[in-house]
């Protein structure tokens, strides 16, 4: 016996939970809307060449509660969500294995994402090496040949999908629960259940199952953080927000240039490159959906700067393998460009729409 959800290859896949969240909703188009009206602001941390386990952070901000606590996913309103935290699990005992509890939720249409031990499977890079907890998201399974299909970036921050033993995957979440600091940097803190499902009182609401053209442009200028839209992002100074993340890439750089020892961390620059590909998909859509102004060209713009930012990463690979810091140099030239490019695009989108938005008392006309 075997069952596949279906999942599509997404098109934004830096970070393993952005890469889940694409391959579902990108399945049908009646879920586009969220993805489109979603995925504009971003943050990243302060300092963060210098941050132990976090140097590659930047994400997308859903909510003003911290970072990493999958409210994109709990609260999302196309899905049902459901969570077995480690101590429910254990309290429950051995009443039901843990492939048992997969097959059902998989037998009842629900996507999965389980804490792991990347220690104890052959698949992650870290097999063997290092303690470090990952979820690998489970999509199917086949009895047969006892084994789970799961995504996840396994290898060299590649997201694609795999086969994973029952009896490893056991294995790999119960040695997890043995070491309970490593346990603690789940952010899930349990095994995580999604089913899309729209919830009966919130039907009513069409536009959170539509493209919203005010939430779109308004995420826009928020992510432009310009005056007076920018407060509610000036209280936490942990954080960078929007178009300032560019300032910390920038001070990434900056540091590994100073020596040929140095080595910048790619991911949070490969999110970055994501965030324009989402830009890109973002505009495409829209442009003949929705009655804005200068689509086009704010869609070849961004075309390009998704183009820079894939030679950036590429360019930081290159001199991490090489230790060639004139790599990095090459990069802060082209990140400076792309800012002030995308500054000036968006701010020019912005105002040629803003009879569609709340904003005109932000801008001189």
């Amino acid at each position: 016996m075997e069952k596949v959800l279906p999942i599509v290859d997404p098109i934004v896949s830096s970070f393993a939970h952005v890469g889940m969240t694409f391959a579902m909703f990108q399945t049908k188009e009646d879920y586009y809307p969220w993805i489109i009206n979603n995925y504009i602001q971003i943050y990243t941390l302060r300092n963060l060449p210098f941050l132990p386990e976090r140097t590659g952070t930047l994400d997308y901000l859903y909510n003003e509660y911290g970072d990493w606590t999958m409210f994109h996913l709990s609260a999302n309103p196309y899905l049902e969500y459901e969570k077995i935290s480690f101590a429910t699990l254990q309290f429950i005992g051995g009443s039901k294995s843990i492939s048992e509890i997969l097959i059902n939720g998989i037998n009842n249409d629900k996507y999965i994402c389980i804490p792991v031990d990347m220690h104890e499977l052959k698949i992650y890079g870290m097999y063997k090496t290092v303690h470090r907890v990952h979820h690998p998201f489970i999509v199917g399974y086949n009895i047969e040949r006892g084994v789970f299909y799961a995504c996840d970036t396994f290898r060299n921050g590649k997201f694609t999908c795999e086969e994973i033993k029952f009896e490893d995957l056991t294995n790999a979440y119960n040695m997890l629960l043995r070491l309970p600091i490593v346990a603690s940097w789940s952010e899930l803190g349990g095994i995580c259940f999604y089913k899309f499902y729209q919830k009966p009182w919130q039907k009513a609401n069409e536009q959170l199952y539509s493209v919203n053209c005010k939430m779109i442009l308004n995420g826009m200028a928020q992510y432009l953080m310009l005056p007076g839209i920018n407060s509610s992002y000036a209280t936490v100074g942990y954080y960078r927000y929007g178009i300032d993340c560019y300032e910390e890439l920038l001070h990434w750089l900056n540091v590994g240039a100073q020596s040929e020892e140095s080595f910048v961390d790619h991911r949070a620059f490969s999110a970055m490159r994501d965030h324009k590909r989402i830009m890109v998909f973002r505009l495409d859509y829209i442009r003949d959906k929705l009655k804005l102004i200068n689509v086009e060209n704010c869609l070849e713009s961004y075309r390009y700067i998704e183009k820079s930012m894939n030679l950036v990463v590429r360019k930081i690979i290159k001199g991490d393998m090489k230790k060639d810091i004139g790599q990095f140099k090459e990069c802060i030239e082209i990140l400076n460009e792309v800012k002030a490019l995308e500054v000036e695009v968006l701010t020019k989108f912005i105002k040629n729409n803003l009879d569609q938005t709340s904003l005109q008392k932000y801008f001189i006309q």
